[in-house]
């Protein structure tokens, strides 16, 4: 095996800028442009193909492992008697392997990896793997570009078990198959051997493997979930279930971190400040047609049901004496101060009203919803809510109409006057249910009627596809030049019929 330090003149210790320092030396020597005989061409040949090895981490690490082992020729390495074993455990079995870990260095625009090589089996194999990805993790992606690039690469490679070289693993096996024969363990020998044919063919390895075979007996092979528990299964389902832990930790890092830096930086506020603090956090991540807890015992999504239950039977001089509870699509609690729109027997509309009030009592007191109260001024509501979505003053009566979105929710304030001090009313309505009303609406005024019943175009086309017919006009040259659609019309007795078509 041709020693490549020797050729570049340095010791096996030697750092990878000492390797870059001699071959630039001795390309100044070799190189053809300034020595032209036979034996410096040579020479720069072999110089080359040092530094093409050596140069690189990865290769370097397995030039140096199978220089460990005897040399790259099967037989040579099988004849010598070399004991491998495991470097990390020393055990010694058919899955043995010459793998080539990466490790990855980097801060900001500065990056670097490393190959190292050894020979480990199943389950130490499955460790190193663990090991240095997770050494990748952490200090792997943080040099730009190459970090983030390298990390990726070299973590998928680690994950599946390391680079493993085919030149290496043959001879390894090789010897592998030989010492376990004359240790009597005919069985993994003779999986070592086929394995290293399956990675290069040779003769020797042959002879060796019909040995084994002729003294091989049986032996049960484990389960997938024995070799799980033992960590003899491929790298690659414990890197899977590493990459999901370090990214479920990275969240929960991050949110602590959020949480502790908010609440550190959160400055000291007005009770008013907080409501608002609170609606901006919340406002855009809730689905208000749920129905949020509010001060108030009714909320947006809840049903009939629910609402009698809570409140009763409403007792209000402005409910018909046939009104029928379970059916009207508003019910108005005068006496506490609620009226409510059902849409489906779900509630879309809640109004805290407080008009023609006798008795004083309403439920709504103290009323808040996303940091609003029924005596915020303009100001207030502005700062909690932002620039409404639509303004309407009225000529007539002075009164200023406000709407804002929030999530699936329209609120509404109404002031009494120009200078908004006093709200007249708050209300909070569905925005999906008045968005489905409507379509409900458009849906019934699209309807015709045809034969007494009111039917959609959709319903039209159902019901009478079958007399539906596509219409094809060809010029004198036969070909179609014009298409259209026809219906299908029969008198009364169906003796005559006709294509009517626009």
């Amino acid at each position: 095996m041709t020693d490549f330090y020797s050729i570049l003149g340095l010791e096996k210790s030697a750092p990878l800028r000492d390797i870059k320092a001699a071959y630039r030396v001795l390309a100044k020597k070799y190189h053809p442009d300034v020595n032209k005989s036979e034996e410096a061409a040579r020479q720069m040949q072999s110089v080359n193909e040092a530094y093409e090895t050596l140069g690189d981490p990865i290769k370097r690490a397995e030039y140096d492992q199978i220089r460990e082992m005897g040399g790259g020729s099967v037989q040579v390495a099988s004849e010598q008697s070399v004991h491998v074993a495991c470097k990390k455990c020393g055990k010694v079995d058919s899955t043995l392997r010459v793998s080539t870990f990466t490790t990855v260095w980097s801060f900001i625009f500065f990056s670097t990896y490393r190959g190292w090589s050894q020979i480990l089996c199943a389950k130490c194999r499955v460790l190193e793997s663990l090991k240095f990805n997770l050494q990748v993790l952490f200090f792997g992606w943080w040099g730009i570009p190459w970090g983030i690039i390298w990390t990726i690469v070299f973590f998928i490679k680690n994950a599946m078990g390391g680079h493993q070289p085919r030149e290496n693993n043959a001879v390894l096996l090789a010897t592998v198959g030989k010492n376990l024969i004359e240790t009597g363990d005919y069985i993994e020998a003779e999986k070592a051997l086929i394995e290293s044919l399956k990675l290069k063919d040779n003769k020797y390895v042959q002879d060796l493997l019909r040995t084994a075979k002729s003294r091989a007996g049986f032996k049960k092979e484990k389960s997938h979930l024995e070799k799980m528990a033992r960590f003899e299964s491929h790298p690659l389902m414990y890197n899977i279930l590493l990459a999901v832990l370090f990214i479920l930790t990275s969240v929960i890092i991050v949110k602590t971190l959020d949480i502790i830096y908010s609440n550190s930086a959160r400055p000291s506020l007005t009770s008013s400040k907080i409501e608002a603090n609170l609606l901006q956090k919340i406002s855009s991540k809730i689905n208000l047609s749920k129905g949020e807890q509010w001060s108030l015992p009714i909320h947006l999504g809840d049903s009939r049901n629910h609402v009698l239950e809570v409140l009763g039977v409403p007792e209000n001089e402005y409910n018909s004496p046939d009104f029928d509870i379970n059916k009207n699509k508003y019910l108005h609690y005068a006496d506490k101060g609620i009226y409510l729109g059902f849409q489906n027997d779900i509630v879309t509309e809640v109004n805290p009203s407080w008009e023609d009030n006798t008795n004083g009592k309403h439920l709504h007191t103290g009323f808040v919803a996303f940091g609003i109260k029924n005596n915020d001024n303009l100001n207030n509501i502005l700062y909690k809510l932002g620039a409404p979505t639509r303004v309407e003053i009225s000529n007539t009566n002075s009164l200023i109409s406000m709407q804002w979105v929030v999530g699936n929710v329209q609120i509404e304030c109404i002031y009494k006057d120009r200078e908004c001090n006093s709200m007249k009313n708050l209300c909070f309505s569905d925005l999906m249910a008045i968005k489905r009303e409507e379509q409900e609406k458009q849906a019934e005024k699209d309807k015709v009627k045809l034969n007494g019943e009111k039917l959609t175009p959709k319903e039209i086309f159902n019901k009478y596809r079958d007399r539906i017919y596509t219409v094809v006009s060809y010029n004198s040259k036969k070909k179609a030049y014009c298409t259209g659609t026809a219906f299908l019309y029969s008198d009364a007795w169906g003796l005559r019929r006709y294509l009517i078509t626009n």
